[in-house]
Formats: structure tokens, sequence, C-alpha cells
């Protein structure tokens, strides 16, 4: 089924411009309008009405996606969304996607037949699902975004120079047989971390790429992986791309015998142990998810109270930090 951004560009115009002249709205020109109209028969595209519902709503309950809510990162930030929310006098109701885009496909159908007035979501990959979407819709993406072609807004942190400043970091150590576990780079988000790492280590004299050793993205998944490198060598330092991973890698790290960050050392993205459980305080880039959260729900309710208009291509990397701990 063609897409707004198939008809774009088979007539060499703007999305933007193909859903004015669709909807009947705009400064487009009655040619043109007809023009429109005729390629989309052609191409026999639907509109997509869940989506045309997020555009005139007068409900305060905003929906949200996230892939995976036992993750302490994205249960946070379920959590400073919640709080936002009610500041504002808004209320929340939540998805698990489980990191199935075709569950995150039927929550986003499901959440805009539930008359909410916007919707807040971490995609669980690249694809093309909100192709179709013209950028008037109040949604915006955070964490990860499911296309370039996107015309909401984004919010996240620089994960590309963020990956590369923590395997900069690492070098400074002194560490140079570096390895980075990452899950399937099915996501921006993932992919960026290990463009980062690779970019890095090639500026260092490294083939990056070929120190890239990918699994799935869990805890399971960071211990297996880790096994695979421990049973072909012994690094001087792991990166993993994400929390999960890194507490698989050290479990599996001590399940051989050795120690971090003695024998091997360890860092990682958004490891968050709020009450100390943890033996040992892992380095890590800290994202801010009370400002990440906050700007989406700012977001969300500016929108649906028409108190600023949507930004068609806003994107918003916030600043994160670097917490050394003591395992590098």
């Amino acid at each position: 089924m063609a897409k707004l951004i198939d008809i774009a560009k088979e007539l060499n115009i703007s999305v933007s411009t193909v859903s004015k002249a669709l909807n009947n709205s705009g400064r487009v020109s009655q040619e043109l309008r007809k023009k429109v109209k005729q390629t989309a028969e052609r191409m026999n595209y639907h509109p997509n009405e869940s989506a045309r519902s997020l555009k005139t709503n007068s409900s305060t309950m905003i929906g949200v996606i996230m892939p995976d809510i036992t993750n302490i990162f994205y249960g946070k930030l379920l959590k400073e969304i919640d709080k936002a929310a009610r500041r504002n006098g808004y209320t929340v109701i939540y998805c698990d996607s489980d990191e199935n885009p075709e569950s995150e496909k039927d929550y986003f159908d499901i959440l805009s037949s539930k008359n909410v007035c916007g919707m807040i979501i971490a995609t669980s990959c690249i694809n093309s699902l909100y192709d179709d979407l013209d950028g008037s819709e109040n949604i915006v993406f955070i964490d990860s975004i499911p296309s370039e072609n996107i015309r909401q807004p984004f919010i996240s942190i620089d994960n590309y120079k963020a990956a590369y400043r923590l395997t900069e970091y690492v070098f400074a150590k002194n560490y140079r047989n570096l390895r980075m576990i990452s899950g399937p780079q099915v996501d921006t988000t993932t992919a960026a971390r290990v463009r980062g790492f690779v970019d890095c280590m090639s500026d260092h004299g490294f083939d990056g790429k070929s120190c890239v050793i990918e699994g799935e993205h869990s805890y399971a998944g960071g211990r297996e992986t880790m096994d695979r490198i421990l049973a072909a060598e012994k690094p001087d330092a792991i990166i993993a791309d994400n929390n999960f991973l890194a507490y698989g890698a050290l479990s599996g790290i001590r399940n051989h015998g050795l120690r971090v960050p003695e024998d091997i050392a360890l860092a990682c993205f958004d490891s968050i142990d709020d009450f100390d459980t943890m033996f040992i305080r892992l380095t890590s880039v800290i994202q801010p998810i009370e400002r990440i959260a906050h700007h989406a729900v700012e977001l969300i309710v500016s929108h649906n109270e028409k108190t600023d208009a949507a930004g068609a291509s806003n994107r918003l990397f916030l600043e994160y930090t670097l917490n050394e701990g003591d395992s590098v």
C-alpha cells in the first residue's frame, strides 16, 4: 500500500504538500491538488485513520509506547513521563511493545482508538510504520527514531558522540585490546553507538568493525556473548551498548573466574544503581532521563493546547554525563 512519502517522491514535492492537497487544506493550487489526488488514487493510497485521530483531539490522556519496561532505564523514563504529565493535568496510558514492531503497530492503533491526545514513542527498530505521518500528528519520539523521514520531534542524546567519548575514555586508561558487545543493529540508538565505537577504534589505528561482537539485546545475551569472547581470547576491556548487556557480561566474566577491572575493564550505557546493590559501580554514560521526559511531555501538551506549533523537523539532543565508576 502506498504512503504519503511515496506520492511525494512520485511527484517530487514535500510530504506536507501531499497531505494538504489530500485534506483540502493549505495553500495548494487546484491543479496540483487534482494531480496529487489522481496520483494517490493510481497508487492505491489509503489514509491512516489512526494517525488522523491524533491531529484534532481534546483529551488529556497521553499514550506511551516503550520497548521493554523490565529495563530500569525505560522504567524510570516512564515514571518521569507520568510525573511530568500529572504536573500538567494529564494522565498516561502505557504499552510495552516487547521490542516487537508488530506489537508496536498494534499498540499504536489501539492507543489512537482510545482517544489519546498524543503519543510518546520509543520505537523498537528502524521501520516504515510511521512514514505515512505528515508531521501534524501529536507524536514525539524518544531514545530511538524509526526513520530519518520522520517529521515528528525526536528527543535523545547524541549516541554516536557518547559512544566515541566512552571508547576514548577507555583508551585513555591505557587499554588497547577492546571489544564492543552490541545487540542487533536494528534501531538507530544501537547503530549510532556501534558507529561511535568503530570510528574511535579506527582513529586509534584498529579495525573497529572486527571488534564488535553482536548478540541478543538482553542479560542472557550479554552473558552468552561474553562466553563466546572468552572462549577465544581475553580482551583488555569490554564496552556494552546498554546496561542489560553489561550486567550479563559482568556475570560471564565472573563465571570465568575473572575480575573487573583487574582482569577485564567494563563500560556501558545507562548503568543505573539507585540503591547501591551492585558490588561495583560500572563506568557508564548516563542519559538525562528526567529532562527527556520533561521535554517530551512539554511538546505533547503544547501541541494539544495549541500554545506552540508542532516542530516539523525538530531534533533535540540533550547533554549526557560520563559516570567514571570503578570498572575501568
